[in-house]
């Protein structure tokens, strides 16, 4: 007798394979399953900065733009007071037609500066 397998038991068909499908995998219909993975990358990058109060440090032009875009001055600013670190980064980015771009790497818990693809 063979065991009615759905695709939530997959690992488990691919443990035992003696397990046999009695008919074809039943997919909820328009189920969103999620799951959290780790890639390791190898990356080329002009600098790691741990937020971006960290970066306009290094970058002037960063905190011409915060003043200029968010009427405050760079003594008064501090990370997250307006928006994340990342929307401000890619804010930046975007608006001011970077050829670079910011990668938030959670293992490192800050960011890397590089090439837009």
């Amino acid at each position: 007798m063979s065991k009615k397998l759905y695709t939530s038991d997959e690992d488990k068909m691919m443990q035992d394979k003696s397990l046999t499908w009695s008919e074809p995998a039943i997919l909820t219909k328009n189920k969103m399953e999620t799951a959290t993975i780790q890639v390791k990358q190898t990356i080329s990058h002009y600098g790691f900065f741990g937020n971006d109060h960290n970066y306009g440090e290094h970058d002037p032009e960063y905190r011409q733009w915060v003043k200029k875009t968010h009427l405050i001055d760079w003594d008064d600013y501090e990370c997250g007071c307006l928006m994340s670190d990342s929307e401000m980064l890619e804010d930046f980015c975007t608006e001011n037609n970077k050829s670079f771009e910011f990668i938030f790497c959670e293992e490192a818990d800050g960011f890397y500066k590089v090439d837009k693809k």
